[in-house]
């Protein structure tokens, strides 16, 4: 064993490995038992290289290859087998065996899906009766008060069920399936698995470039949460719990300990029986360590969650504006109601802390576009996959909700004032914009109802493959 200052011998080349994955290199993993997959390219969006959205990922044993993609992953849903709809039409037509339900409470996607549904439907009822109060003059407002309460609250708790979700996206395995093998067992149900630690990080969904560890930012992360590093001294590997043991016998690794360096060659390795160990813990010792204890329990909150993917952000701003936006919904009715009218007061938290969530929900709107389709802009298949349309409906459906609260404006500046723009612009905007809302609240429910992703130009056909060669 020889031990030295770092920097005073040969360390590895962290940025070597990052660019040839940058480059489209091959990353290797594991899906669901234990099957070998490598990642054949991937595509990240600017600011957020961290964490592809899409890949290519290719079964070493079957050589079957598979479009991957980062919603449909935190959503649990099965990668896309690419195959060639010309030379098989039979696999062309699975994508018109769509499911339009179902139950499976256990996931929290399901709920996300859910009560997000339900609040668009108050918010269509919402709208009705703020735009045709002629339809029960009697109660509109109270009708039209209640449903908005109730549609505003389902919204805040829908948002803080996606940061739950977000925060629990890596799941460790990828579950690469045929459609064949999955209708032969329609038994097999989708169970969610929390993400292990290695080196007190999550591993990435595809093992991507050695779970991401091997890039020098996250080796500083490393090093700044007190972990040695282990890596292997001929390649600079990280060394992780998936390495085979015998495969460390007779190796040089070097130890990184703070600012030294320990070079040693490994004469005996033996694995851990880490199921027995679990057995003969006491329970003080598993509470110590409930994320080892409870693999299949979400972590229901974290105010520092990983932000180097773009869902995260969409998630956390969508639960921030869905906070604000229950404050006017609260409001409007008691405060109209009142003799103290302030005119500020109204305008400042009835219209604009409308106006100001609103542009948090077209700004999720657009991430959750750029997630499902890859890019900020507009590619070759853009408009193939669902998950885009649940974003481009929640877009429009944020600038009826904005312009709602732009619209009324005028009229809380001056009572008297508007009646036509209060009724056809204001209320009419909730209206159109809830309708929006709620179309993508139906394909989110279809969308997860569905385990395989849903193409509108074709399910897995290499025609329409965004990373066509």
């Amino acid at each position: 064993i020889s031990c030295a200052k770092e920097g005073a011998v040969p360390t590895p080349n962290d940025q070597v490995e990052e660019e040839a994955m940058e480059k489209g290199g091959k990353g290797v993993g594991k899906g669901t038992g234990d099957s070998a997959f490598e990642v054949v390219r991937h595509t990240s969006l600017p600011f957020f290289k961290g964490h592809p959205v899409h890949a290519v990922i290719r079964d070493t044993e079957t050589g079957q290859t598979y479009n991957w993609n980062a919603r449909n992953h935190r959503k649990m849903r099965f990668p896309d087998e690419i195959v060639d709809a010309a030379a098989d039409q039979e696999s062309s037509e699975h994508c018109c065996r769509m499911h339009f339900f179902s139950w499976e409470p256990h996931i929290i996607s399901w709920w996300v899906a859910w009560i997000g549904f339900w609040a668009n439907t108050l918010w269509v009822v919402n709208g009705i009766f703020a735009t045709w109060p002629e339809v029960n003059e009697e109660y509109a407002l109270e009708i039209s008060y209640g449903t908005g309460v109730a549609g505003a609250f389902c919204f805040i708790v829908t948002a803080y069920l996606g940061c739950v979700e977000v925060i629990n996206q890596n799941h460790t395995d990828v579950v690469l399936t045929t459609f064949e093998q999955e209708e032969s067992s329609p038994e097999t149900r989708r169970e969610f698995k929390r993400a292990s630690l290695l080196y007190g990080q999550r591993r990435s969904p595809l093992e991507h470039g050695n779970h991401g560890l091997d890039e020098s930012r996250n080796r500083t992360v490393i090093r700044a949460c007190g972990y040695p590093i282990v890596a292997d001294h001929e390649t600079g590997k990280i060394i992780t719990q998936d390495d085979p043991s015998e495969d460390f016998v007779g190796k040089e690794i070097d130890i990184v300990i703070g600012n030294h360096i320990v070079q040693a060659t490994v004469s005996t390795c033996t694995e851990i029986d880490q199921q027995n160990q679990h057995q003969q813990q006491s329970s003080d010792e598993k509470a110590l360590v409930p994320h080892l204890s409870s693999a299949k329990h979400y972590e229901w909150w974290s105010w520092n969650p990983d932000w180097t993917h773009v869902s995260v952000w969409g998630a956390y701003i969508f639960f921030v504006s869905t906070i604000m936006f229950f404050v006017p919904a609260a409001m409007w009715y008691p405060y109209d109601e009142g003799d103290n009218t302030n005119v500020v007061v109204s305008v400042l938290f009835v219209d604009m802390f409308q106006v100001v969530p609103s542009v948090g929900f077209v700004i999720v709107g657009h991430i959750a576009m750029a997630e499902a389709s890859g890019t900020w802009g507009c590619g070759r298949s853009v408009y193939s996959s669902i998950g885009w349309y649940v974003g481009a409906f929640n877009t429009l459906g944020g600038w009826g909700f904005m312009l709602c609260g732009i619209f009324a404006i005028p009229a809380s500046a001056d009572a008297g004032c508007c009646p036509s723009l209060i009724k056809w612009a204001s209320g009419f905007s909730t209206f159109w914009g809830s309708c929006f809302f709620w179309i993508a609240g139906v394909l989110q429910c279809v969308e997860f109802a569905n385990k395989y992703p849903i193409s509108f130009l074709g399910r897995g056909s290499n025609k329409m493959n965004m990373f066509k060669e």
